[in-house]
């Protein structure tokens, strides 16, 4: 496990054996005590697992690591008034910023990644929470339209990430969690402007200096020649930086992201594009073809397959 991981695990081991004792001064008969003990034993476990091998990953400490999140927001919302009375700035920014990636992320990998990040960043003394996770805003947009999907994706591979917009600047905070450090936009601008949500996790993406192409659209159709060629430029370059890794979207992550990846792994490969299209549909099966996308493809790929 890398080092920086265990110095994080190590810093919430830290934090949770002291909101122990103040839950043990403060209020000895409410039973926190008890299951705040049992939290560090499941967290300690966690911990020797990742150290000796066979290594445990953290995909296979899904279970316990969602299991005492829920504990730890449970436990802190019963007794928060003793709790925050006596907890060091330290100890609440980590409970705020956990029931922040909980609430969100709840039971899934993104709630995993996001919380070590977010130890991580604890561990090495950064800003506050709330210029961190500004969830308030996250909640209202997607809370806005009743059929708003949630931002989420699928991994392609190590490097590569493809699915939904972001929409907000928790959306882009969790990519950059997951180390995505170049981002393939294929929308059309009419797509993030008001009164449609979006512009905000275009100046976040910006701001934490992700590498953006953007290579417009029309929903529904084929990238044109040029674009093809740009993209499947732009996604080698990346593919070949050591620690890079890609984000690619459209607005729902299906129709033209399944093009243009179809078109890069057809030209890395020099497999039939209905092949590659099926292989990709198993790592994101919500990836589909317009009749005008699969003309284009069939175009493009003439004489690369």
């Amino acid at each position: 496990m890398p080092r920086d991981r265990m110095e994080a695990f190590d810093c919430v081991l830290g934090t949770l054996g002291e909101l122990w004792s103040i839950a043990a001064n403060a209020a000895p008969t409410c039973g926190l005590s008890y299951l705040l003990e049992c939290e560090l034993h499941a967290l300690n476990g966690i911990r020797l697992g990742l150290l000796q091998p066979p290594q445990t990953t953290l995909e296979s400490a899904d279970h316990a690591l969602i299991g005492w999140l829920d504990h730890l927001k449970s436990w802190v919302s019963n007794a928060e008034g003793q709790i925050r009375a006596g907890a060091t700035d330290e100890a609440l920014r980590t409970l705020d910023a956990v029931s922040v990636a909980l609430t969100t992320y709840r039971a899934t990998r993104q709630l995993r990644m996001l919380a070590v990040a977010e130890w991580t960043r604890l561990a090495n003394g950064d800003d506050q929470p709330e210029e961190r996770w500004p969830a308030e805003r996250h909640q209202q947009v997607y809370s806005s339209k009743r059929d708003l999907p949630r931002f989420e994706f699928n991994w392609i591979e190590d490097w590569l990430l493809a699915g939904r917009n972001p929409l907000t600047v928790l959306d882009v905070q969790l990519l950059k969690a997951l180390g995505v450090t170049h981002v393939l936009d294929l929308r059309e601008e009419k797509e993030w402007t008001p009164p449609k949500f979006g512009a905000e996790a275009l100046e976040a993406v910006a701001n934490m200096a992700l590498k953006r192409l953007h290579l417009p659209v029309r929903d529904g159709f084929s990238p044109s020649p040029e674009q093809f060629e740009a993209a499947c430029d732009f996604l080698s370059s990346v593919e070949r930086e050591p620690g890079a890794r890609a984000y690619v979207h459209c607005r729902g992550g299906m129709e033209r992201t399944a093009c243009v990846l179809t078109a890069y792994y057809v030209k890395r490969s020099g497999q039939p594009w209905q092949d590659v299209l099926a292989q990709l549909q198993r790592r994101r099966p919500k990836f589909r073809l317009w009749p005008d996308q699969e003309r284009g493809l069939r175009e493009w790929t003439s004489g690369k397959q």
